[in-house]
């Protein structure tokens, strides 16, 4: 299955920390794999006749990170897990890293 790879250079933590407080946000599975797709995520349900395990896994991806469940709702739980992974942490107190942290604009310097 040839799919686009997101490099983790260019991926941007405030974009996945969103995406997984939406998804975190909907309770009912309908409801979750509905905004899933709606994010962009793709999903591959299982072969028919599966002769391995791998195939009757439902196999997901967004954002570049891929993850698999039996169910669909379960796929997208492991999805949450591994991009909460990702997401950079501050060492302080566990908090998503916030570029801003709640300053405004530095001031201009004079040249």
């Amino acid at each position: 299955m040839p799919f686009d790879q997101t490099p983790q250079d260019q991926l941007d933590p405030q974009v996945l920390y969103c995406a997984v407080q939406e998804l975190q946000a909907k309770v009912l599975d309908s409801s979750r794999c509905n905004r899933f797709d709606q994010l962009g995520g793709v999903s591959h349900p299982p072969e028919p006749d599966a002769w391995t395990f791998e195939e009757s896994l439902w196999h997901i991806r967004l954002h570049g990170i891929w993850a698999s469940g039996k169910t669909k709702a379960k796929a997208i739980d492991a999805w949450i897990a591994n991009a909460m992974e990702r997401v950079p942490r501050r060492a302080t107190d566990g908090r998503p890293v916030d570029p801003y942290d709640g300053q405004g604009l530095a001031p201009a310097t004079p040249s």
